[in-house]
């Protein structure tokens, strides 16, 4: 290529080196020699960039590798606490375990002293008894006695009576017998015995009646004795019966006591138990935190290897490209290098202001026309960006970003933080209502922000010209991510105060009208020069596989399978396929009035009655995948939905349950969409797969530039869409489509269930759990069937053997400074 070359050693020496005869054997090498030098000087030139970055990364990731052997220090010193606190803690496991084993032994010798308390208490309460039984007889003798004696009185009082009469009987006979003289003194002498007798009587009859007083007295407090004795004895035996219950409540409590020292003692022994294996598993930190802190200092140590080795690399690189710039200036070029231009074709973009990209033909243009403080790889790895490093703090939440210094906008001012919170926070602004602000939600006092109650983000602030704080509400897991896609693109405030969009990436919009779009290669952009001068984008795809083939186009997206046959055939081309993280769908307008979509069951009906394998095998063929849920099965691990399987006759029975037969389907159709395009023939069918259960549809042809606009989807029943994630993140994903806050939510769709998840999910750390709750919210959102869930798309795209360095996103898109046209 270069012309004769003499060799100054054999040419099987892999080192040897080579020189020229001279310079004029150089210029004759002909017209790709000015591109060469070109290609050369950019390429030398990102060599040294990515080097630096590489640098800077290395510098924090020594900076990470420190802070996790500090981390790891303090961490074996909790552990050695813990360690410490359990064996102090098992200690006083095992004196409660023998403290509880003296309290039940003392527990079950209170048990037994209570149990013959109690039968002591049961005899005495027997004895108490029995003695109340001889009470109560002695005293029913002695009621028996007083009633003896009170007969006795009765008798006694009649000896008295029948005495005075007696004795007045005597006086009368002794007054006889004196009338009767001496016949009459015999007499006198019986009558005096007689009255003699009588007195005696009466005398003993009030004796004995004096006794019988006191017999009866004598009884009567005898009685009340009994009843005080018989009162003592319901007394004790009351107090026995009360002194029983204590004794039983005594035992039950003991025995309740022992049962309850029984599991204390058996808790006690399992604690103990688990003790031991926590220490055993305190001491397996100890080894695996004390190999870590040892791997820590190795990764350090080779870290700072790495550094050195960079740094070495970083010295050699500058020299090399000092040497080559030198070698190219050399080289004398009679002819100046030619105009290197990019030719494709795509659709029009709905916005060229970053903050209201929603679609995937703004995105393909303003992402090479500006940069963020992240970017990612075609692969959505995180690389860095206007940010050359950043770090989070202890508290988990703040983020700081340490920018590089000397970038320039497009109109050759510094990048400054100043413009970095003018950018963030202008997403954010309530008077420009982005249809992106929900990339930035998640950072503290946006909420406050956005609905007017504070004139500023309390979580965006500049620390230095150079340094960027942003601090979240919570940990996101997204959020970094966030921060590379074209909508968190850092612009010139200045600029943006006049109305002005500029950016600092690789390309400048040097032209842009409804036909076409020319971006110009930047020649300061701090990734380094592009390796193209200019790319010309046609926003006309019709007839785009005939102009590849002929030539007008360096590359093109084939979006059909005969495209890729076609071209195959015609120049030997094969395009790449390569699946891109995105849903094609026909979305269900939830808030129009259309029964059809307000019934549940008749969108799961819809569902039913869309033939996906046809669209698949008919339109797609290797373009698409059958879908069966909105979330791309490469983002669940392979996972997909349960999805609606074709089947129009269990879709016709829904509808006539459902009482939806026969009823009109207002449909919107992009005016670009026409029959030979894909969307075309995929609504072609769709419309017959409806019509054929019984939905008329009654279709608007509306403007490309106005069709997803909310005025104009608000009138309408349903239309075709997609969404291609900005990320490999699922809440990425996600939250723009079914967070009816969002007005990308095009269906306005609205679950608390599914708001609540995607809240909780964005939080979680662990992959694995975080993926279960992503599958659960795409099981709610098939059941609820805001879309008919049409494909995952596949996208192919093809170019000339002279472009050099076209890779294609996850997310569909190319980045054109990696471009070289050979």
């Amino acid at each position: 290529m270069f012309g004769k070359k003499k060799k100054t050693v054999a040419s099987e020496d892999m080192n040897s080196s080579i020189a020229f005869d001279s310079i004029t054997e150089i210029n004759s090498t002909g017209s790709n020699l000015p591109m060469l030098k070109y290609n050369q000087q950019c390429i030398s030139q990102r060599i040294v960039n990515k080097v630096e970055d590489a640098t800077s990364v290395t510098e924090n990731l020594i900076s990470m590798i420190n802070d996790i052997a500090s981390q790891v220090e303090v961490q074996m010193e909790s552990i050695e606490k813990v360690s410490d606190g359990v064996r102090e803690y098992s200690a006083f496991a095992e004196e409660v375990m023998a403290n509880t084993d003296n309290t039940r032994s003392i527990a079950e010798e209170t048990l037994v002293t209570a149990r013959k308390g109690t039968e002591a208490v049961h005899k005495s309460i027997d004895a108490m008894d029995e003695i109340k039984s001889s009470v109560d007889n002695v005293s029913s003798l002695v009621n028996n006695l007083s009633h003896k004696a009170t007969q006795i009185n009765d008798m006694l009082e009649i000896i008295k009576s029948i005495s005075k009469q007696t004795n007045l009987l005597a006086l009368n006979a002794a007054i006889e017998a004196a009338r009767a003289g001496e016949a009459g003194k015999g007499f006198t002498v019986v009558a005096t015995e007689v009255k003699k007798l009588a007195e005696m009587s009466a005398e003993s009859a009030e004796h004995i009646s004096k006794n019988i007083v006191e017999i009866n007295n004598s009884v009567a407090q005898t009685l009340d004795a009994m009843k005080v004795s018989s009162s003592k004895v319901n007394e004790g035996t009351e107090i026995a019966h009360n002194t029983l219950q204590v004794f039983d409540e005594i035992t039950e409590a003991v025995t309740s006591t022992t049962e309850v020292v029984k599991e204390i003692s058996n808790a006690t022994a399992s604690q103990t138990n688990v003790l031991e294996k926590i220490m055993y598993a305190t001491e397996d930190m100890t080894k695996v935190a004390a190999h870590l802190e040892q791997m820590a200092q190795y990764a350090s140590l080779n870290t700072a290897y790495t550094k050195t080795s960079l740094i070495a690399l970083d010295d050699v690189s500058k020299d090399m490209q000092i040497l080559t710039n030198e070698l190219l200036n050399e080289i004398k070029i009679s002819e100046e290098k030619k105009e290197t231009v990019l030719r494709t074709c795509q659709g029009k973009p709905l916005s060229i202001d970053p903050a209201n990209c929603i679609d995937m033909d703004g995105n393909q243009i303003l992402s090479n026309v500006h940069s963020g403080l992240i970017s990612l790889s075609p692969e959505g790895n995180i690389l860095p960006g206007i940010a050359k490093s950043w770090y989070v703090e202890e508290d988990g939440l703040t983020w700081i970003f340490n920018l590089r210094k000397g970038i320039k906008f497009h109109n050759g001012k510094e990048v400054t933080s100043e413009d970095v919170v003018y950018s963030l926070q202008r997403l954010l602004d309530p008077n420009l209502k982005a249809d992106n602000a929900w990339y930035l939600d998640f950072l503290e006092g946006a909420h406050e922000f956005i609905s007017r109650q504070a004139s500023s983000v309390s979580g965006i602030k500049a620390l230095d010209k150079y340094r960027v704080k942003l601090k979240l509400m919570s940990p996101y897991m997204g959020f970094l991510l966030n921060l590379g896609q074209v909508a968190t693109s850092i612009m010139c405030k200045d600029d943006s105060l006049k109305g002005n969009i500029t950016g600092c990436g690789a390309f400048v919009i040097k032209e842009f009208t409804d036909n076409i779009c020319i971006l110009e290669a930047f020649k300061d952009y701090y990734g380094g020069t592009p390796y193209v001068d200019k790319v010309e984008i046609n926003f006309n795809t019709s007839d785009s596989i005939n102009k590849f083939i002929n030539g007008d186009y360096d590359f093109i997206v084939a979006d059909t399978d005969n495209a890729i046959s076609e071209i195959k055939s015609k120049t030997g081309l094969e395009p790449k396929v390569a699946g891109v993280l995105g849903s094609a769908y026909f979305a269900l307008n939830l808030e129009s009035s259309s029964p059809l979509v307000h019934s549940k069951e008749a969108r799961k009906a819809i569902n039913l009655a869309i033939n996906k394998d046809r669209i698949v095998k008919e339109v797609l063929g290797r373009l698409g995948i059958a879908s069966k849920g909105p979330i791309p099965p490469a983002m669940l691990n392979g996972t997909t939905g349960k999805g609606y399987d074709y089947n129009p006759s269990l879709a016709k029975s829904i509808l006539q349950k459902e009482g939806l037969t026969n009823k009109t389907f207002k449909i919107n159709l992009r005016d670009t969409d026409t029959e030979d395009t894909t969307n075309g023939k995929v609504f072609k069918l769709i419309v017959e797969d409806l019509n054929s259960i019984g939905i008329k549809c009654d279709i608007k042809l509306v403007k490309a530039s106005e069709y997803m606009k909310a005025d104009v989807i608000k009138n309408c029943d349903g239309f075709m869409s997609r969404w291609i994630a900005d990320t490999g993140d699922l809440d990425n994903f996600l939250q723009p489509i079914f967070n009816y806050e969002n007005p990308t939510n095009f269906t306005r769709y609205n679950s608390k269930e599914v708001m609540e998840l995607l809240d909780l999910a964005k939080k979680v750390i662990n992959p694995q759990k975080r993926l279960e709750m992503y599958k659960q919210i795409q099981n709610i959102v098939v059941d609820d069937a805001p879309w008919i869930f049409l494909y995952h798309p596949q996208k192919a795209f093809v170019h000339k053997k002279e472009v050099l360095g076209l890779r294609q996103s996850i997310t569909g898109a190319y980045n054109y400074d990696d471009v070289i046209i050979s």
